[in-house]
């Protein structure tokens, strides 16, 4: 559910955001955003567009997103605020990374959303995920093999968070 709805989201980025050329790094090109005024958005999700604000990389040889980062320039209402609004100032910030030949992993997301719900339920939306240290491991990998690896892992994990 939650990748139909990124999809989704995704899919309105052009009509809902107006862009301008950035910087270049290699393949890598970045664009500017901000909120398109003509955008009128169908869905509770998809009104935070409007307030929203930032950059995204793109790497233009494989035609990917690679990251991108942006902040609510003002409050975002939903239902003229009575079912709840996001605050202003709140953030995310999502990168991917090419680990393998075509192959690309979501390696950052952090988000720092707050707002209220219908009056009383405060939403706090903190989340922060890191992933790196990506390996290809053998085509011919068998059951045990893998199984070893995996305990290997937990180990190695299990002492890093002891330190």
């Amino acid at each position: 559910m939650k990748t139909q709805l990124t999809a989704r989201l995704l899919k309105m980025l052009p009509e809902a955001l107006i862009f301008r050329f950035g910087e270049r790094r290699g393949d890598a090109i970045q664009l500017h955003f901000t909120p398109n005024p003509r955008f009128r958005p169908a869905t509770r999700e998809a009104q935070v567009f409007r307030a929203m604000q930032g950059d995204l990389w793109v790497d233009s040889k494989q035609g990917r997103l690679m990251e991108i980062s942006a902040h609510l320039t003002r409050e975002v209402k939903f239902g003229g605020g009575l079912l709840g609004h996001l605050n202003a100032g709140g953030q995310f910030e999502v990168k991917q990374t090419e680990v393998a030949a075509g192959y690309w992993e979501l390696t950052l997301l952090n988000v720092n959303m707050k707002g209220k719900a219908l009056f009383f339920k405060t939403i706090s939306v903190q989340q922060k995920l890191h992933r790196s240290d990506f390996h290809q491991i053998s085509d011919d990998l068998t059951l045990q093999e893998a199984a070893n690896l995996l305990r290997k892992q937990a180990v190695v994990a299990g002492s890093a968070g002891h330190q």
